[in-house]
């Protein structure tokens, strides 16, 4: 063999050990979209309940999803409008909603609404919810005030507090705020950030200015230090610390985002972080700040390929649900069973439709859509094959 052709396989052989290769998490994903019964592609907000129904707000209304269909929830007593709704999920479960004329509280247990606030339509549109801390919910309101309500039951004021903005700043029309750590939050108008604590908020309040700040990549990683992008910068991670006013570049990201990041998010999924560049998901690791892998379905693709994502929620048992701009929802489901299957039938028959672990005999059960019971030992092994059950001459799926 030439010398020359020894050179090149032995230069690609080791030529993965040289590169650094993004890493790729594969995760089950499905879709849901118009066809399968969403009222329409553009969505507002999203919740879950305590019992895990996701909460859908659209311009037109509002829909309860169960994991396999969608209900249309009209206008009743207690939700007077269903029309550019937001939701905010209290510490008991239950949801409130905010609409054009003031804020409902649903009722998880009783199935009921009931009014607790009302608004006129220009002070409900400039209300935002922020969050609950301490069992008191936080509005900041058309007024710039940050607003508390009693969440134990009554919903009444229990705190105002104005904020006070520059005059010379550039307001948004939309109120840009990050998650809640440490009973602290940013507020966000303009380049202007506030660092406001819901516990001392005349005592500990602290501003700065950072010019070009991409508000909705703003994600509070601890009491007093922030992670955020720049709308002029591509691919670049950088931090501020509010004691100090210090801020500070952390990483080059642009291996990951060719482009400015005007559609980007931060959020926290069990205990790491996941980035959101338009269309793409990254997670983090437990010990780091950074993306590390990008979150795939198991086709190898991209969570959405052909519409920007605008926003992650997390369901009550850690799965992700991903709203796109235009093209429905997509659930990435957090745990994924290894289970490989063995059969002779087409590949629409190899669809593991329930698992049930037998801990007594050391088996595992999955029950094949259309194709009967395959039993396991815990090494993946195949001990026995059911196609057929007694009294049931065609193939079965087991549920």
């Amino acid at each position: 063999m030439p010398l020359r052709i020894i050179y090149n396989l032995a230069f690609l052989l080791y030529f993965p050990l040289f590169t650094a290769a993004q890493l790729v998490k594969r995760y089950n994903t499905f879709s849901y979209s118009v066809n399968n019964g969403l009222l329409q592609s553009s969505i507002l907000d999203m919740a879950f309940d305590k019992n895990n129904y996701c909460w859908i707000a659209f311009p037109n209304g509002i829909q309860k999803f169960d994991g396999s269909s969608f209900t249309n929830i009209p206008v009743q007593n207690g939700l007077p409008d269903d029309k550019f709704v937001s939701f905010l999920r209290l510490s008991s479960g239950d949801l409130l909603i905010k609409h054009a004329q003031g804020i409902s509280l649903y009722n998880v247990a009783s199935n009921y609404f009931i009014q607790v606030a009302k608004l006129n339509k220009t002070q409900a549109k400039g209300t935002v919810f922020l969050g609950e801390y301490n069992h008191v919910v936080y509005l900041w309101n058309y007024y710039d005030e940050i607003v508390g309500l009693d969440a134990t039951g009554s919903f009444k004021e229990v705190s105002k507090t104005p904020l006070i903005f520059p005059s010379s700043i550039i307001r948004d029309d939309y109120k840009y705020f990050s998650n809640i750590t440490q009973g602290k939050i940013i507020l966000c108008q303009g380049n202007f950030l506030i660092l406001w604590n819901f516990t001392q908020p005349t005592h500990a309040t602290k501003s700065i200015i950072i010019d070009d700040v991409l508000p909705s990549s703003i994600y509070l990683n601890s009491s007093n230090e922030a992670i955020f992008f720049l709308k002029t910068q591509k691919g670049i991670l950088y931090s501020i610390n509010f004691t100090n006013g210090k801020t500070s570049s952390l990483k080059n990201l642009s291996t990951i985002t060719a482009k400015r990041d005007l559609r980007s998010f931060i959020q926290c999924w069990d205990n790491k972080l996941v980035y959101v560049f338009d269309n793409k998901i990254y997670e983090s690791d437990a010990n780091s700040l950074y993306p590390k892998s990008e979150i795939l379905n198991f086709q190898g693709q991209p969570i959405s390929t052909s519409s920007a994502i605008s926003r992650i929620k997390v369901d009550n048992f850690g799965n992700l649900i991903a709203s796109t701009i235009q093209d429905g929802i997509r659930k990435i489901i957090k745990n994924n069973f290894p289970i490989n299957i063995y059969s002779d039938s087409h590949a629409e028959n190899k669809f593991v439709n329930c698992v049930l672990p037998d801990k007594v005999n050391n088996k595992i059960l999955a029950g094949i859509r259309g194709d009967g019971l395959i039993i396991f030992d815990t090494l993946q092994q195949v001990k026995k094959t059911i196609k057929f059950f007694p009294k049931i001459k065609h193939n079965t799926t087991p549920v």
